[in-house]
């Protein structure tokens, strides 16, 4: 179907928990933008609109309104089962909307959610790490969470600002997520903080519908790249002041950074403030 033989309906719903925004896409025709074709778009999506009211449970009035962008701290997805509403129908609505710790119903199976990408914390400091000689030296930065059995890890979507807690055991093994996705409170902008390289990419249902006290397995999530070492941030800032490879140190694991000349650096453990403790 082409582009102009398309009209697009958007309509945007209120609640106290936020607004979600659907935008519907049903053959031009005469009239396309009068109350007639609102309507008519409306009932092309009622199966859709009934579901959501069920899972969210509030009560969804979808009002026309002027289509917009996607913002941040929103979930989106298309339709792709033309019995929910027309197919490639947009839906927007913001996460603090949505159920926590609930399964997502199985009819939404018909919506093709936009994947979430995060980033996994794997430790962080709330002073300098590193001796100011550091970056001549080259050396092992200990990571003091990873000497926790289990390792407590952080994986965390800044466009949408969710986080979620989990476990790691390692270069080479899944993150095991260990509780449903929240808005961020602290995003530790002030802290030092040693990030996987390789993001984590997960679908919605896979981080809002975590059951609690299920007694089921803690659910995985895979890891784009597992070898791809990790990177250290310096407070306030997105770009990482070194990259090097994850290795065993004692009973844990540390962030290698090679010295600028690529040669061998003193005993693992000297670039390294033992008495610093992660945040």
């Amino acid at each position: 179907m082409s582009a102009a033989a398309v009209a697009l309906h958007a309509f945007e719903a209120r609640s106290p928990r936020g607004s979600l925004q659907l935008q519907l896409q049903l053959p031009n025709g005469d009239g396309a933008d009068d109350a007639v074709a609102a309507a008519l778009a409306l009932a092309a999506a009622e199966p859709l609109l009934a579901e959501l009211e069920q899972w969210l449970e509030i009560a969804i009035d979808p009002l026309p309104c002027k289509a917009t962008g996607r913002s941040p701290g929103e979930l989106c997805a298309r339709v792709h089962d033309s019995a929910l509403a027309p197919l490639g129908s947009l839906l927007r609505m913001p996460i603090g909307i949505v159920p926590q710790g609930r399964r997502w119903p199985a009819a939404l199976e018909g919506l093709a959610w936009d994947t979430l990408r995060f980033e996994l914390e794997l430790d962080r400091f709330a002073t300098t790490p590193l001796p100011r000689d550091a970056w001549n030296t080259g050396g092992i930065l200990l990571l003091p969470a990873s000497f926790d059995a289990p390792w407590r890890v952080r994986l965390v979507e800044r466009q949408v600002g969710i986080e979620m807690p989990a476990t790691w055991a390692g270069p080479g093994s899944p993150v095991q997520l260990a509780g449903a996705a929240a808005i961020v409170v602290d995003e530790h902008r002030d802290d030092w903080r040693v990030l996987l390289a390789s993001s984590v990419c997960m679908e919605p249902a896979q981080c809002f519908g975590i059951e609690q006290g299920a007694g089921a397995a803690s659910p995985c999530a895979a890891l784009d790249a597992p070898d791809a070492g990790a990177l250290l941030i310096a407070p306030r800032r997105d770009m990482p002041l070194a990259q090097g490879a994850l290795v065993p140190a004692l009973r844990g694991t540390g962030l290698w950074i090679a010295p600028p000349d690529g040669g061998v650096t003193q005993a693992a453990g000297e670039l390294t403030s033992l008495q610093t403790q992660p945040a």
